[in-house]
């Protein structure tokens, strides 16, 4: 009887362990606040805010905008027209910055206008 629970117990901790390592909500975990310098309606390259990490990597990074979200200060979703040069915006991706140069986010899953 005793070996049973210890069986399920077992088992029961390895089913938790197991969901929790497959959760993943695909929302981006990393952002920062910059300046878009060009537009070219399929990527964005922009300049980061001082002190962030990602001006660590690079002084201007080019954002790719498929399957990008794109919304105002109001949250409301825009073109990719609207958003123009010296514009500041937020940069919500996957974490990951290719190091060329300029630099490149490929997975960005959201850009906020800021101003």
């Amino acid at each position: 009887m005793i070996k049973r629970i210890c069986y399920r117990g077992i088992i029961l901790i390895f089913l938790v362990i197991s969901l929790i390592g497959c959760n993943n909500s695909g929302k981006s975990q990393y952002f920062f606040n910059g300046t878009v310098l060009e537009n070219n309606e399929t990527h964005l390259l922009v300049k980061p805010e001082e002190g962030t990490d990602e001006l660590k990597s690079s002084d201007k990074i080019t954002v790719s905008l498929k399957e990008t979200s794109l919304l105002n200060t109001r949250d409301e979703k825009v073109k990719i027209r609207d958003i123009k040069e010296g514009q500041k915006v937020q940069i919500s991706y996957d974490g990951m910055i290719a190091e060329s140069y300029p630099a490149q986010i490929k997975k960005c899953d959201k850009i906020k206008i800021l101003d």
